[in-house]
């Protein structure tokens, strides 16, 4: 195993795109490189582990110091990580684009979270006059939003849409169940793409501002500062980590074992084969019902088991196991995505730990921006000399219809639907028809 693959990506087919050959490139594969991506946010932590092995752009204009001065509020770390993370060094997560070059611009006022419409403007120029001078296809990823809006902001979005440049902005997070909350400044401006959020199920999250043209999703996880996120993993033998979204406190920092499936792990059978230093593979099941939170947390202490790896149910679902903080028992909660990269550890040994990390998860629009940005980037690269116009029909075009409007239409709550990189590479670049041949 590489970097965790998230669960947005894969929803998105975004994988399937790092796994082509690029057709502008044949050498390499499809990963951004090529395409300008501008950042605009609160800075970025460049000595993060998953940004460290790259160059990063960019200054923070609030002093206008380099863009290494510290990132205020991991905010802009956070929205890096998801458009850029680097890839291949079995740390955190891979980002959309990991080959494509960031440009980052800090445009805080001060310590908090409000940013400086001023800087923001002072931004998207200085990103304009590099689009001109290089002639590289150039996404801009701007994570926030506001009711008000001045005409500096506007006329300078406006330039740099007629420049060319691809801008991706949050759709909000005031959203309600009947839509009645428009869509906040930047989204809302003509020529924004404006990206809302959607919940794994593809149900609008309900704090996702309606009217947007395409969707992202909800949450994401992550770069973060230093330490910011408590965190458990499975360490492998061969030294790649595997991290889980949740743990339960034990009274030691990690432990060691050998990997043995033991179903859902609700019976006293289940653990029959897995003892002392057995590490049960537990498969939860979705909407089950776990009112008895400690029956797994029994059976792996009457076991003599060393602690579980929990995989496939929500953190809804294996919540009140959780909590139950066993002090003889270790769970690490995943995703049913990574059930195959823990399903290959079964007769391993490998070592769970607890402690805090530089990688979290995250809710919000301003996730769901710089996914589609990212998605944005790998299309472009694979297709540098077409205007953004063509790559943007590509993303609407591509994406998955959700609403109860027909195919091919925009619909009022989620827009264009979820966007599909694969499908959208399709647009740009149509498989090839075979023709019969007539004897």
């Amino acid at each position: 195993m590489k970097d965790r693959v998230d669960v947005w990506q894969v929803l998105m087919n975004i994988p399937v795109l790092w796994g082509m050959k690029n057709p502008a490139d044949p050498a390499h594969n499809i990963d951004g490189s090529g395409v300008d991506i501008v950042e605009i946010d609160s800075g970025v932590i460049t000595s993060q582990i998953d940004l460290a092995g790259r160059t990063i752009n960019g200054q923070n204009l609030l002093t206008h110091g380099p863009i290494t001065d510290p990132d205020i509020n991991s905010h802009g770390t956070h929205v890096a990580g998801i458009l850029s993370a680097v890839s291949g060094n079995k740390l955190g997560v891979v980002g959309g684009a990991p080959g494509a070059n960031l440009t980052v611009y800090g445009v805080n006022k001060g310590t908090g979270k409000e940013l400086d419409e001023a800087l923001i403007v002072e931004a998207v120029n200085d990103a304009i006059a590099i689009r001109k001078t290089s002639g590289r296809p150039m996404v801009m990823n701007m994570s926030f939003g506001g009711t008000g809006l001045t005409q500096a902001l506007a006329d300078a979005v406006k330039n740099a849409i007629a420049a060319d440049i691809m801008i991706f902005a949050s759709a909000g997070n005031s959203g309600d169940a009947l839509c009645t909350q428009p869509l906040e400044y930047p989204a809302g401006l003509p020529g924004v793409h404006a990206v809302g959020g959607l919940n794994n199920d593809l149900t609008r999250n309900k704090s996702s501002q309606c009217g947007a043209e395409l969707m992202g999703f909800w949450t994401a996880t992550t770069t973060t500062k230093a330490g910011d996120v408590a965190f458990a993993d499975v360490l492998t033998p061969a030294g790649d980590e595997v991290f889980g979204s949740s743990f339960s406190a034990s009274n030691a920092d990690s432990f060691t074992g050998t990997v043995r499936d033991v179903g859902t792990g609700l019976s006293a059978s289940d653990w029959d084969n897995c003892s002392a230093g057995c590490i049960g593979l537990i498969h939860g099941v979705k909407g089950a019902d776990y009112t008895q939170p400690s029956v797994i947390p029994d059976l792996m202490a009457a076991a003599g088991a060393t602690g579980g790896i929990f995989v496939g149910a929500s953190m809804a679902d294996y919540g009140p196991i959780w909590s139950q903080n066993n002090p003889y028992v270790f769970v690490v909660n995943y995703s049913s995505f990574d059930a195959e990269h823990l399903n290959a550890l079964v007769g391993q040994t490998v070592t769970l730990r607890n402690g805090t990390c530089d990688f979290g998860g995250q809710g919000g629009t301003s996730n769901s921006a710089p996914q589609v940005a990212a998605v944005a980037a790998l299309l472009w690269s694979t297709a540098p000399t077409l205007p953004s116009s063509t790559i943007g029909a590509a993303l609407d075009f591509g994406a998955r219809h959700l609403g109860k409007t027909p195919a091919y239409t925009k619909d009022p709550e989620n827009g264009w639907g979820k966007v599909d990189a694969q499908a959208s590479y399709n647009y740009l670049h149509p498989p090839a028809r075979h023709r019969a041949a007539q004897h």
